[in-house]
């Protein structure tokens, strides 16, 4: 990029409070980043007021959301929805004073109430196509949640159940996050990609809002989360499999040009911590790497041409196959 934010800023984000994180990087006059150990947040008020204290009156902010920003495309134009802000428009207006209510049951599910369930039990997806009356449960992934060679699909927007759904997140997000940010009087905030390409929007005095998934930049960092120790468990919640992987999370922070701070890698060589959270605190890092991947073109800043991506908008960074997208998985 030929113009870097002054300051890069990730937030992996949760309906929960206390499993809210947020990682950061400042630039310096050198062009490089000085990166910093995540700290837990619980609101989006402290979430805007640290950016605010952190921001020059004359700054650039890429910020990342580990949340769903969009809609899906078949969904969006049933409600006549061409463009994801002014939907959000409409919403904080409120055209739909349901929205923000999860449905407990399948005949509460409409347009206007699209996230469901409330609790489990005998709950199935096709519930949620039945009540958005969309033309098959595929209609519920956007494009860019879809399966791809690098990672498995993720979580339909408005599903709200299991451990890997991302309905309550976005709730949560856009009602205390988005929403919020659209009042800002300064710096002016602009959102990827339905405003322009990052490129175009780096400019001083903006805030960029862009959705990220650190699952889509696990491997270009070099992360396996399949390592651990002989009778211990794997994966991004094993304190063991996250420590393991520090010395390639300082590598890649060496070779994008950053320069982490003491305490972040003390944290990091301790795999973060043994707490419930975090694994939250893990993938706030590797969503900042993921996005200073993208500053340093390692991976795409922008959507492809053929992306809805007015309405469903895109994830920062995401790689596809040039013959296409993978059937959802």
């Amino acid at each position: 990029m030929k113009n870097l934010p002054n300051l890069v800023l990730h937030m992996d984000w949760s309906s929960q409070p206390a499993k809210r994180w947020l990682a950061w990087a400042i630039c310096s006059s050198s062009q490089t980043y000085k990166i910093y150990a995540p700290i837990p947040v619980f609101s989006g008020e402290e979430v805007w007021s640290f950016v605010h204290t952190l921001l020059p009156r004359d700054g650039c902010a890429l910020i990342g959301c580990d949340f769903p920003i969009g809609l899906p495309l078949e969904y969006a134009r049933n409600i006549n929805s061409r463009n994801f802000l002014d939907f959000l428009d409409q919403l904080e207006a409120g055209a739909w004073p349901d929205f923000f209510k999860v449905a407990t049951r399948p005949e509460e599910i409409a347009p206007g109430r699209p996230f469901y369930p409330a609790r489990a039990g005998g709950k199935r997806i096709q519930h949620l196509v039945q009540g958005l009356k969309v033309s098959s449960s595929q209609a519920l992934w956007r494009l860019c949640d879809r399966a791809t060679p690098y990672r498995r699909a993720a979580a339909p927007l408005f599903w709200t159940l299991g451990a890997q759904q991302v309905g309550k997140a976005a709730l949560s997000g856009w009602r205390e996050i988005l929403i919020p940010a659209r009042h800002f009087g300064f710096p002016q905030v602009r959102f990827w990609p339905f405003q322009g390409s990052l490129q175009a929007l780096l400019r001083p005095s903006t805030i960029i809002i862009a959705e990220t998934y650190p699952a889509e930049y696990y491997a270009p960092l070099g992360l396996n989360l399949r390592l651990t120790c002989p009778g211990l468990r794997r994966g991004k919640r094993s304190p063991h499999t996250r420590q393991l992987n520090a010395p390639h999370l300082l590598s890649a922070m060496r070779d994008l040009g950053g320069h982490p701070m003491p305490e972040l890698v003390q944290a990091i060589e301790k795999g973060c911590g043994t707490s419930p959270t975090a694994e939250d605190a893990f993938d706030a890092l590797v969503g900042l790497l993921g996005m200073l991947m993208v500053l340093r073109g390692r991976l795409p800043a922008d959507p492809p041409a053929e992306a809805p991506s007015a309405v469903e908008g895109w994830i920062l960074g995401m790689r596809i196959e040039k013959k296409g997208y993978n059937e959802i998985s």
